[in-house]
């Protein structure tokens, strides 16, 4: 199957994949949209989709299968964490795996595009959470993990910019955003903290939000009429928004009835939505007012939502939504109506 319409997803090789490490990106590889869908069992592989007509492109493994028995514990042997951004060359994947080793990927050639970076031999445990920016002319990977720390790594060098940002707990969630001008970092914990620190000095901004009763899933930065706000949601089953200047939650929690595992940010102006991925469905609010936009969208019995991504398709833009099991819709980004393949 190759289509995506409710009543046939887009089929993915089948993987009991781990719902925690699948992730979904979005990527122009040699101009062409494509999918960049990365699991954890078994074999911690990466499939590249063709994301125009739903047909497999390429994939790959990330953790060779002879190294997977020799993981301290396995326990956690299965625990992958990956992100993607754009780099002269192209999109490079970035995975970590829990023998200590950070890795990118050029997705052209599907091999390794630099030096495997080895963490500190004093972490413990695995990377929770990957992002980037651009800085001065480079690109800065910030890496969350067990070890409570987040680390700032020049994505080409492979080389630690300054000290650690230290928190007590595991760090589960990064998002990146801006005041005046001056680059802050988010990060939620897994005690269901909020912290907010200078990308550049590495100080911490302001209190430590007390934000969830559980780990922080994800963290969402935008501007409303140039001031930044946070969403956060969270293990707990809550999505809650936050002045990040302030650290005062705005308007209401939203609570859901499962967790909120996947959102994402769409549109532009007034018509800028926030996506939220929970159970089944997707859910839709006003980014600058948090305000419900219409009904839930149903994506289809046995389907769990476990990622999101928007890519521009054929002059249109287009929301992917990665489920559980291993299967990913595609929809109109704009209208929010099915785009099955041939249309």
């Amino acid at each position: 199957m190759t289509g995506y319409e409710l009543g046939e997803p887009f089929a993915v090789p089948q993987d009991r994949s781990n719902v925690h490490g699948v992730r979904l990106f979005g990527a122009k590889v040699a101009g062409r949209p494509v999918l960049v869908r990365v699991t954890n069992d078994p074999g911690h592989e990466v499939h590249l989709i063709d994301a125009l007509d739903g047909t497999p492109a390429a994939g790959f493994t990330v953790v060779p299968r002879r190294w997977l028995g020799v993981c301290k514990t396995s326990w956690y042997s299965t625990f992958l964490t990956s992100h993607v951004y754009q780099a002269a060359g192209g999109p490079r994947l970035v995975t970590t795996h829990d023998e200590w080793l950070v890795r990118q990927w050029n997705l052209a050639t599907r091999r390794q595009a630099t030096r495997a970076r080895r963490l500190p031999e004093s972490d413990w445990g695995w990377i929770k959470a990957i992002t980037s920016y651009a800085d001065a002319g480079r690109t800065v990977l910030l890496l969350g993990g067990h070890d409570a720390l987040v680390r700032r790594y020049d994505a080409a060098t492979g080389r630690e910019i300054a000290e650690p940002l230290r928190h007590d707990v595991s760090v589960d969630a990064l998002a990146v955003y801006a005041v005046d001008g001056v680059r802050h970092i988010a990060s939620g914990d897994a005690s269901g903290r909020l912290h907010r620190w200078d990308a550049a000095t590495g100080r911490k901004v302001g209190r430590q939000i007390a934000a969830h009763q559980g780990p922080i899933r994800w963290i969402v930065a935008y501007l409303v009429e140039g001031r930044p706000q946070l969403v956060t949601g969270s293990i707990d089953q809550t999505v809650r928004r936050w002045d990040a200047l302030t650290g005062d939650e705005i308007g209401e929690t939203r609570y859901f009835g499962e967790v909120p595992l996947a959102a994402l940010l769409t549109g532009e102006g007034a018509d800028r939505l926030l996506v939220v991925g929970c159970d089944d469905k997707l859910h839709r609010y006003r980014a600058a007012t948090g305000e419900p936009v219409g009904e839930p969208i149903d994506c289809g019995a046995d389907f769990y939502v476990v990622d999101l991504c928007e890519l521009e398709v054929a002059g249109r833009r287009a929301l992917f939504v990665c489920g559980d099991p291993a299967a990913i819709r595609r929809f109109d980004a704009r209208t929010f109506r099915p785009w099955p393949v041939g249309h």
